[in-house]
């Protein structure tokens, strides 16, 4: 029964949620975060959605749904005023949040960086303008012990 019940409740979130998940798409850059779904185990894509300044001062946000998903979601006024590489960063560190199940920033902020530079190459002066406008957050890029 209880298997049932998390059955029905994953299936009525489903209707709630949207039916497809959609990609990061900046310009030309356009990239699909995959983690897995926190109650089932089975990768998938991870929603997006972009709001307006509603997030409490964040530029995103990746939280997990009540059906197992992740939604990451895109300050859209925020995100607007930083540069191309602050963003794609963005939504690496957003998506190592959902992938390593994570709300420690650093972690973030680290496993995003590596995925970036995995996935896409971080140039000297890529990490340098990252490591500034972090800077700026009073929080170092990458963290300490982070290894790139």
């Amino acid at each position: 029964m209880k298997y049932f019940n998390i059955f029905i409740g994953t299936w009525c979130m489903s209707l709630i949620l949207p039916s497809s998940a959609t990609a990061f798409t900046d310009g030309g850059f356009s990239r699909t975060c995959i983690a897995r779904n926190w109650i089932t185990g089975v990768e998938e894509p991870v929603y997006e959605q972009n709001t307006g300044d509603v997030l409490g001062g964040f530029h995103a946000y990746a939280s997990s749904q009540p059906n197992g998903s992740w939604l990451i979601q895109y300050n859209v006024p925020k995100m607007s005023a930083e540069s191309f590489t602050v963003r794609k960063f963005i939504f690496y560190h957003e998506c190592a949040h959902a992938v390593y199940s994570t709300n420690v920033e650093s972690i973030a902020d680290c496993r995003g960086l590596q995925m970036m530079k995995s996935d896409i190459g971080v140039t000297n002066a890529e990490l340098f303008e990252l490591a500034q406008r972090y800077k700026s957050f009073n929080r170092a890029l990458p963290p300490l012990g982070c290894h790139l």
